[in-house]
């Protein structure tokens, strides 16, 4: 639905009408600046967030290595592949029954 504006002005009425429609919109186009707000926490947030990132990349870092461990020894050790092997088994490549 589009709104018409009519205006019955002449002359100068129509300067001083439009001087107040420019106002008006200069006052629309500013309150949003006016109207921000800092949100309490923010610079806490700012010094925790890159932290927590820090630490959980470390802890996945640490997941990786200690895999890569575990598949080591495991493959050492002949009691995986069997265990793998048996019929039923959830560890294993193939489907359990």
């Amino acid at each position: 639905m589009v709104a018409v504006l009519e205006v019955d002005v002449a002359g100068d009425d129509l300067s001083v009408f439009f001087d107040r429609v420019v106002d008006r919109l200069e006052e629309i186009f500013a309150a949003p600046d006016e109207q921000t707000v800092t949100v309490p926490g923010t610079e806490a947030a700012a010094l925790i967030v890159p932290s927590l990132a820090g630490s959980l990349t470390a802890v996945l870092d640490l997941r990786k290595l200690l895999a890569r461990r575990i598949e080591e020894l495991l493959e050492v050790r002949p009691l995986p592949k069997t265990l793998t092997s048996v019929p039923g088994s959830v560890s294993g490549p193939g489907p359990a029954f």
